[in-house]
């Protein structure tokens, strides 16, 4: 077996070949003490630019001075300050310096801290690698803080991988040991000690811990701790079956979990959510969160085993209701959740999920042979519709047709008569003569010229009781004045009013002809493009639409619209 051989040598090849390139250290840090870089990357109110910067620089002058120990302890700190994707590079590098210090302690610490980079980056199967590696090294040295954080590190893993009794076990150790320093690597080993309990039924004991968390936290003003033990027991609680308490909980966490950028336990937040709405009988109200799971899938391929039941839920949801599309990528979703989950960790592809997976396949190629089905029904649908369309089309088409020769000969009459509208009839209208004086009369003539100047004409909803109250007279008045002296009824003479004035906008101001027509009939007070396009008709014996095409290409005489 060749194979570990040529990738161990392939890996110290190239962090050699990463480690010899040497960056120039700044003459004005040239001469400081590797203090000084330690406490400058410790300070609170500098950037990820400037940690970078000083890091960098630390790493140049152990470097510079062959000082392998510093230059393990100065790639740590690039490490820590770098984005997820160049973590590896720099934890390699750190594992090759460390190696050169041929120390025990600091071999095993390098691989400790390169296992904890991977699982962070939920790589479990290279985190677990690691730590197997580093425990070799951190076994033949008695430092207990090094041994007892490779310990917390391996419960983490075993909490993943659901061997919670091998995680309690490992995590009472550190609970003891950290105990004797309290602060918070005693704070995270109760916190995941009682997510253990919570997974194992122990809800009693998990909600005595995130009690007393709570109290250390505070005390020891680790308000991030806070966080993390409500949110511990918002979960604990749903097992509980108390989902109104569970809710408040977890829900408080969210803000707190943003900040902190923890995307990880926001989405377990959100998973618990949902799943306490659905068990409280408001499935409505959970899918929203259930569709963030789904976001953290695909969009971060971010999933978990319970986590994994969160996309099993829109497939039931959308299958009840009849949603076959979406049945179907959810049904795809889940296969990838299960890609992930198997490829993490090949020994979590057990019966259970082989079970599973099976289930998925057999509803996906189903939901497949359906769609194709559908589609073929589709295909012939959309051409009965299709024939039914184009018999219509060719209705609508020659109707349009016809329209534009009528629309074009009444366009030509009525240049003719000096663009003015011909005029189909000169009957007089009838009216019934009333007892008015002539003064009154020629009074309310003047008061009709007066609306008209004004343009009140433009109001919208006008009748003949808010036309009279305009003119301070009464219906009877009004009707009588328009019919004898405009010779119209009182709709003919507003709607011509107001088709008149559109007629005066789309002639002598340009932009009312980039109008789309609803907002046109608005702006004279009419209450639908419809109603303007009847009326102007009516009026000028042809559309507005038509009108504004001559307007804007007066020789185009084929495409003018109708």
């Amino acid at each position: 077996m060749l194979v570990k051989p040529v990738l161990l040598y392939c890996f110290t090849a190239l962090s050699a070949a990463a480690h010899s390139q040497k960056p120039a250290v700044p003459d004005s840090l040239s001469d400081k003490p590797y203090l000084y870089f330690r406490e400058k990357l410790d300070a609170e109110n500098l950037d990820k630019s400037g940690q970078r910067l000083y890091a960098n620089a630390y790493l140049a002058l152990a470097k510079s001075r062959k000082d392998w120990v510093e230059t393990m302890e100065a790639y740590k700190s690039l490490l820590y300050v770098s984005e997820d994707k160049q973590r590896p590079v720099y934890a390699d590098s750190m594992v090759y310096a460390a190696r050169k210090t041929k120390r025990n302690d600091l071999i095993g610490s390098a691989y400790l801290t390169k296992g904890i980079t991977f699982y962070k980056l939920k790589k479990h199967k290279a985190a677990l690698d690691n730590y197997i590696i580093a425990d070799s090294y951190i076994s033949r040295t008695d430092d207990q803080y090094l041994i007892h954080k490779l310990k917390f590190s391996l419960a983490e893993t075993h909490y993943y991988l659901r061997h919670y009794e091998d995680a309690v076990r490992l995590f009472k150790i550190c609970v003891s040991y950290y105990e004797k320093t309290g602060g918070k690597p005693w704070l995270s080993s109760l916190h995941h000690l009682g997510l253990c309990y919570t997974r194992l039924d122990k809800y009693d004991l998990c909600t005595a811990i995130n009690e007393l968390g709570l109290r250390e936290s505070i005390k020891w003003g680790q308000d991030d701790m806070v966080v993390y033990f409500n949110h511990s027991e918002g979960i604990n609680q749903y097992y509980r079956k108390n989902y109104e308490l569970a809710l408040v909980k977890l829900k408080q966490s969210i803000p707190s979990l943003v900040r902190m950028q923890d995307m990880h336990n926001e989405i377990v937040a959100y998973f618990y959510i949902a799943k306490s709405f659905s068990d409280s009988g408001h499935f409505d109200k959970a899918l929203p969160f259930l569709l963030k799971i789904d976001d953290a899938l695909t969009q971060h391929h971010y999933i978990r085993h319970d986590l994994r039941d969160g996309i099993g839920m829109l497939i039931d949801h959308y299958a009840s209701i009849g949603n076959k599309e979406l049945e179907l990528r959810y049904s795809y979703h889940l296969r990838k959740a299960d890609s992930i989950l198997s490829t993490d960790f090949e020994i979590l592809s057990n019966k259970v999920h082989a079970h599973t997976d099976a289930a998925n396949d057999s509803r996906i190629r189903r939901l497949e042979k359906e769609k194709v089905q559908d589609k073929h029904l589709l295909f012939w649908s959309v051409g009965i519709v299709a024939c039914t369309g184009l018999a219509f089309g060719g209705l609508l088409y020659h109707r349009n047709r016809e329209l534009k020769k009528q629309f074009r000969k009444r366009y030509a009459e009525f240049l003719q008569n000096g663009q003015k509208p011909v005029e189909k009839t000169t009957k007089r209208v009838k009216y019934n003569e009333v007892e008015m004086t002539p003064e009154k009369e020629a009074e309310l003539c003047q008061a009709l010229l007066e609306f008209e100047k004004r343009e009140l004409y433009l109001k919208e909803n006008l009748t003949q009781t808010v036309v009279a109250k305009l003119l301070k007279t009464n219906t009877k008045y009004l009707l009588y004045i328009i019919k004898k002296h405009r010779n119209k009824n009182f709709v003919s003479y507003i709607n011509d009013l107001k088709c008149e004035h559109v007629y005066r906008l789309l002639t002598d101001h340009p932009k009312y002809r980039h109008f789309d027509q609803q907002s046109l009939a608005e702006t004279v007070g009419f209450g639908t493009a419809q109603n303007l396009r009847r009326v102007f008709t009516k009026r000028y014996g042809f559309s507005t639409p038509f009108y504004i095409e001559q307007l804007e290409h007066p020789t185009d005489e084929g495409e003018a619209s109708v």
